[in-house]
Parts: C-alpha cells; structure tokens; sequence
C-alpha cells in the first residue's frame, strides 16, 4: 500500500568463506589468471574470486576457448568509486554467426568502518546493425546482500530484427540498504557475472571492454535521537488507531479499526472532541490529511476494490479520481485546498500528484520511466513545498520542490527514506531503515538529521508535524501490537536515549502492505512502516 519499501526476492546463496577480515595485498594489474581463486583488495573493497570461470568462442563451424590469461584485468580508483576493468577485445560478424561468452563468480567485501552503498557497471560496445539479423553485446553481472536480496547489474546493447531490446552502456544501482558485505551465488552453473556478444548474418558486434564500479562510504551510525516528549494516542473503544498528521491548533486527523475489522476516518479535537468520517456505501475509509480550515482529505475503497480519493469540505464529501488511473490517494491538503497524494496508472507504475484549482499536474521524481516510474507526493505546506518519496531504483529516496528546484533528501548512510509530512518552516517528518533494517521515524530541521523513536518501541513512524514541532506517528511494541504516539519537543540534556530495542531480525518477514493496487499512508502506519508491496 503506500509509503513502503519494495519487497526483494530472497535467494540461496553460495559465500566463499572470507567471514573474517584480513587486508590481502592489493589487485594486480595483468590478466585474469591473477586474480582467481585468490582475495585482492581495491581501495576500500576486497575482491574475492572463485575458480569458477568459463570461456568460449565459436566463429562459423570453428568453436575454441578462452582462458582467463585471454582477459585482461586493470584495478581502478576514481574517488569514492573502486573496482576492476575487465580488457575483452570481442569481436563477431564478417558474414557469418559467431559469438563469446565468458562467466565467472566473485564478491565484494567492504573493509571495516566503511559500507557498498551501491555499484554502477559500464561497457565499451558496439554493434553493426543488419536487418532480420541478431546482434548482442551484454554484461551481467548479480550480487547479493544479506539486507538488499539480489542485485542485478545490467549493461550492453541488444537489437534483434531492427527492434532494440536495450540500448544503454551503463547502468548504476544503489543498494536498497546499505550493504556491509556481499555473497555472490558463486556456485556452480549460477555465475554472478556473464559476458557476451553475439552476431549472425553480416550484423557486428563488439565489446572491448567492460567496468565494474563499486561505490564505498564511511560506516554511519543513526543520527542522534531528537529531544521529544511522547505520549500514547489509544482511541478508547476500537481495536488500533492509526494517526496521520496535526495541525497547529492540535487537531487530530488518521484513522481507526474497529473490532469488526472495519476502517474508519476520524478528526480529534484538542479538547477531546471526536468526529468519526465514512464515505457513504464505501466498505473503508481512511483519513490522510487536515488543514485549519477543517478540510479532511482521505481514500476510501471504491466498488472495484481499488482505491478512490476524497475531499470533505464543509461536511460535504467530494470524490477525487485521477482521469484514467488505477487508483488515485489524496494524502495531504493546505490551507490553500491544494491537495498531493499518489496514483497508479494502467501500466502499474505510480506517480505523484497536485491537484491545485480543479485541475491536476503530475510530479514525477526519479530515474524511473514507463512502468518503471515510481514517485509520489505526501506532503505540501502553505507555501506550496512539496515532498515525498521516490524509488532509485533499488531505495527509496526523498525530494523537496520549492519554486520548481528539487533537492534529494536522505538520512545519510541509511537506507530507505520516506518524507511523510512538511510544516510551514520548512521541517519535514518521515521514516528510513537502517543497515540492519530497522525501521525509525526521522525529523530533518535546518538540514539536520534527528532520529525519532518511541522509547522501547520497534519500527517507529514519523507521519506528520506541526509548526510547533509536534509530531505524530505509529510504532510497535515488542509484543507485535500497534501504537500511535504524539511528541513533543522537550529539554535537550544532551544524552541520547536511545531506545531499549532497535534491531529488525532479517531473517523474519516482514509484514506484508499488500497487492500494491491501493497502496496507502494509513496501510504504512498500521504495519509500522516496514512492509513489501507485491505486484
């Protein structure tokens, strides 16, 4: 549902057996026969190969091989990038199918205090195009991380019968969390990287090279928690209550499950007066955002199971739909009655969105395009900022637009970061996971980062904010049940209190937000925040 990281698709892997760190003497510069089976470091990051290479070759009717004496092998250092140049000189045509392959097994290590934060892959290619002909030059190459699952790296050119399959020669990933080792498949017939270029007819291609990159950076613990005084909000009467966001005059807007299992919408005022909202004939209804003026805006479950927005003006309820899309989610809403949220579009990608003076404006952050476009929209103040996450393409990443200029936001050296909520000062509320994907509430004030946990809790949620600072958000106690708090800020004594529990263990699922059709700030808060979104 909304505001969640993408699940990843776990595998057996293979480790070679270097659990315990020692600095090998530096990667040779030469062939490959140098470096398998052996450890070598480049910079910051060991390079431990298997022996597991293969090589062959076929030119007409004549097929060969290639040793690893036929592959040359540069060490390269370009700042905080570090890595290997693989020398290919592949060349297929002149008239006839021929093709090379090449795959072998390796991981990469980072040394102590310092952590993969992600990997780009480049090759030197070419290829001849001829019509109804096949013509190929591709470098994989697939590393897997113990909190990222598999990572898949992918360059080259592929044009069959003048239609082009791929056409990039470079690629970069960055992890989903930050990986402090990696463990390649390296078993038999399961290489992590492969090579190969492939000709028929009087097509060419060619490959002469190809680059693999890793990008490193120091190991950084979690900022410093912030000086917040917290509370618990338990609605009496019903079985879990999710909050949204706060205004400055301390309204309440989320939403609460009853003991029949069903979701509603509900304003609290400061003085405890409660207002429950439903969309008339809708099954659920969940309220997102609140302005001073008392506009509710929120999604409801429309009649094909997909999500529907709306917007409660003067106790009248106005629906919100996207022109085309799957589903459309309203999250939050200005004084101004300009409204931001999320929707799906019918080739499943997902987008933010504006809807200012009756009309709607897309807003689209990020490398993803298509089907790949992932972006979406959570948070706008008085004076039109706009905020929200993004996915790049293995994390999510975050964004401010203030006067058409965006700046990329991320707790740094942590994975996942989710801009929920945006008050008139500029501050912004959100989550992020950390390298042992735990989950907590984030507050960013005067370009500092602060952590927001709920003392003893596990996967806090920072989901709104007002100008006084005040905050709201969800969190789970160590027995699984799910809370919302309110903090406050509070006397700065300098400690930092961290709380008693703070790690996620990998190796258990984590809660699963759902199909992705109707993803949904509320969905977010009921599971903590830390969930997978199938599609």
């Amino acid at each position: 549902m909304l505001k969640c990281a993408r699940a990843t698709f776990f595998a057996a892997v293979l480790c070679f057996g270097f659990s315990v760190y020692a600095q090998p003497l530096p990667c040779p510069a030469g062939t490959m026969a140098n470096v398998l089976g052996t450890s070598c470091s480049v910079g910051s990051i060991i390079f431990n190969f298997g022996n597991d290479f293969q090589g062959s070759t076929f030119s007409g009717v004549l097929s060969g091989q290639i040793t690893p004496a036929d592959i040359g092998f540069v060490p390269v250092q370009l700042d905080s990038k570090v890595g290997f140049k693989l020398v290919l000189n592949f060349v297929d045509g002149n008239g006839f199918s021929s093709d090379h392959f090449v795959s072998f097994s390796y991981t990469p290590q980072a040394a102590p205090g310092s952590e993969i934060r992600g990997q780009s892959l480049s090759v030197d290619a070419h290829v001849q195009t001829t019509p109804g002909e096949t013509q190929i030059a591709r470098v994989i190459d697939s590393q897997f991380y113990p909190n990222s699952g598999p990572f898949v790296n992918f360059a080259g050119i592929d044009i069959r019968q003048d239609v082009s399959l791929l056409n990039q020669l470079s690629q970069s990933l960055i992890l989903e969390v930050p990986g402090l080792l990696s463990t390649g498949s390296g078993s038999a017939g399961f290489p992590t990287t492969q090579l190969l270029t492939l000709s028929t007819g009087n097509s060419s291609t060619s490959i002469a090279s190809a680059t693999f990159l890793y990008t490193t950076g120091s190991l950084l613990p979690t900022p410093s928690l912030a000086a917040l005084s917290y509370t618990n909000i338990d609605l009496p009467g019903v079985a879990a209550t999710f909050v949204s966001n706060i205004t400055n005059s301390g309204r309440i807007v989320g939403s609460y499950q009853d003991f029949a299992g069903n979701i509603h919408g509900y304003v609290e005022d400061a003085d405890g007066t409660f207002v429950t909202i439903d969309v008339p004939g809708a099954p659920a209804t969940e309220a997102n955002g609140l302005n001073e003026r008392g506009d509710v805006v929120g999604a409801f479950t429309g009649s094909n199971g997909r999500a529907r927005g709306f917007v409660q003006h003067d106790g009248v309820i106005s629906t919100i739909d996207v022109l085309g899309a799957r589903s459309t989610l309203p999250v939050a809403i200005n004084n101004q009655g300009q409204i931001v949220g999320e929707y799906r579009s019918p080739d499943l990608s997902f987008h933010g969105f504006l809807l200012a003076d009756g009309a709607f404006v897309t807003i689209d952050e990020g490398p993803g395009t298509g089907s790949f476009a992932d972006s979406a929209a959570f948070a706008i103040n008085n004076s039109g900022e706009i905020g929200g996450p993004f996915f790049d393409p293995n994390t999510f990443r975050s964004y401010l637009l203030k006067n058409n200029s965006v700046t990329t936001i991320d707790v740094p050296g942590q994975g996942d970061t989710a801009i929920q909520a945006i008050n008139n000062r500029g501050d912004a509320v959100g989550i992020f996971n950390d390298i042992n994907l735990a989950q907590h509430g984030f507050l960013f004030s005067q370009g500092t980062f602060r952590t927001v946990d709920f003392p003893g809790g596990n996967f806090t949620g920072a989901s709104g904010m007002n100008d006084s600072g005040m905050i709201v958000g969800a969190y789970f106690t160590p027995d699984g049940n799910i809370h919302s708090f309110l903090a406050k800020p509070a006397l700065d004594d300098g400690m930092d209190h961290r709380p008693t529990t703070t790690s996620a263990d990998p190796s258990q699922p984590r809660p699963e937000c759902g199909d992705g059709e109707s993803r949904s700030k509320h969905d977010l808060l009921r599971n903590g925040g830390l969930c997978h979104v199938k599609h």
